[in-house]
């Protein structure tokens, strides 16, 4: 039997003219039957009551046709309906086969809804067959309405199109950096894969796969800039070193009280340089990805006194008063060391910062969990638009004089970082003409609260 013998047109014909015959078959035995019992009957009545006896039987024996009739035609109906699709009904190895198809479609759509990256899949005509939750976040559409709909339509980005274009008409695959301008940047990285036709000739298209790059095109810019400023900070002391050098070295003549001079001067840019190289490398250290800090109980006035006792020389050359304050136990949970080191250049930034005769205030609050240690100067302030980013590497805003006063640029992202490493954070508020406060923020919940070494300084 043929593929074919079963068809939808081939069953229907092959039913009906079965049916019709079936019909005419019975009828005609069955009026046949009724002819033979109405002679016989007629010939062998002798009277009129049994003549009326003979139609009543003749009646009966119709009716008995009729029902044998009807139940020939329902039975052969049936038969003829069940035989094919008796025959078409699934065996158990397309029953296995089914179920191993559902089982492959539910994985692959777990796997796609799990997906990190992005995945679009397009039709020939570029129009969406389906979408996962990652890519939907990432263009920030919504998968359900997606399906159907064109990828220029559906994205509203020409790239996208162009690059899903160049997939159809190349041979490989396409890839390209598309970039989304948002609230902040987002960087993805999307390779474009044609699909081909397969041999029951379903239509191809064409697969979209998105990653994220956006992080590392940030890291990228950090370091980028992290090169350019170290270039920049370094070139200067050590131009001029080189060039009072030469000029030593050049003129045998040179006085006395010149040589002098420009040793200092040689001097001062030799210290910036090592200055610099010093931040650089705490700052190295801090950013380590697996940097563990040891933690002490240790006293907030001990590492306050320490940071003012390192800065009084700075502060007594500008005439300036340093008063200290603190609130709740003094006894904290910290590095003694890197907490030192993030106040004293705080303190140092305030001195450098505010005018002579001025007054610099620290403040250290301990209570509900929380240390606090803030900094407030009566400087020139810090103007809003650059609040944001006075914790970047090499970031001054006011760039000649803080080379001036011998700064680096690296003082606040190592206070920063020691923040961090105590699982808090750093903060500041500025008002411009009026002076700054910088508030560094450490959680203490793993300390038991300590009253005996309270000072309401």
């Amino acid at each position: 039997m043929s593929d074919t013998d079963y068809g939808p047109s081939n069953m229907r014909k092959t039913l009906i003219g079965r049916s019709l015959l079936g019909c005419i078959a019975v009828f005609a035995s069955a009026l046949a039957l009724m002819i033979l019992v109405a002679t016989i009957a007629m010939r062998a009545a002798p009277s009129p009551d049994d003549r009326l006896r003979a139609v009543v039987l003749m009646i009966a024996v119709a009716g008995v046709a009729l029902i044998a009739c009807v139940g020939f035609v329902l039975r052969r109906y049936g038969r003829l309906v069940n035989e094919p699709v008796e025959l078409i009904r699934p065996a158990p190895e397309l029953h296995g086969e089914l179920a191993t198809t559902n089982t492959q479609r539910n994985q692959l759509e777990t796997v796609l809804s799990s997906m990190v990256e992005g995945v679009i899949v397009l039709d020939g005509t570029r129009r969406i067959v389906s979408i996962n939750e990652a890519a939907a976040d990432l263009l920030g559409v919504s998968p359900d309405e997606g399906s159907g709909k064109s990828l220029l339509q559906y994205v509203r980005n020409a790239e996208f199109d162009e690059l899903a274009e160049a997939a159809a008409t190349n041979r490989g695959p396409v890839e390209r950096t598309i970039t989304l301008y948002r609230e902040q940047t987002i960087y993805l990285q999307v390779h474009a894969t044609r699909i081909h036709p397969d041999s029951e000739s379903l239509p191809g298209g064409i697969l979209l796969v998105m990653n994220n790059i956006s992080r590392i095109k940030q890291l990228e810019m950090v370091r980028t800039d992290f090169v350019a400023n170290v270039s920049h900070e370094l070139k200067t002391p050590v131009t001029s070193i080189k060039g009072f050098v030469e000029t030593l070295l050049d003129d045998p003549f040179i006085s006395p009280e010149q040589s002098e001079r420009f040793l200092n001067i040689v001097l001062k840019h030799t210290n910036r340089l090592n200055n610099i190289l010093e931040d650089l490398l705490s700052l190295s250290r801090l950013e380590q990805p697996d940097q563990e800090i040891e933690f002490s109980r240790c006293s907030s006035e001990e590492i306050i006194d320490t940071a003012l006792e390192i800065c009084k020389s700075k502060a007594t050359a500008k005439e300036m008063e340093i008063s200290r304050k603190f609130r709740g136990p003094t006894t904290i949970r910290a590095n003694p060391s890197l907490l030192e080191q993030a106040v004293l250049n705080l303190v140092d930034n305030a001195i450098k910062y505010s005018n002579n005769g001025s007054e610099v205030a620290i403040t250290v609050t301990n209570g509900s969990g929380v240390l606090l240690i803030s900094v407030e100067d009566h400087g020139q302030g810090i103007r809003n638009q650059n609040l944001p980013r006075v914790f970047e590497r090499f970031y001054r805003t006011d760039k000649a004089r803080s080379r001036e006063l011998g700064g680096t640029g690296l003082g606040l992202a190592i206070v920063k970082h020691i923040a961090r490493l105590h699982r808090g954070d750093v903060s500041v508020e500025s008002t411009l003409g009026q002076g700054s406060t910088f508030t560094i923020s450490l959680p203490q919940a793993n300390l038991e609260e300590d009253h005996a070494g309270d000072n309401p300084g």
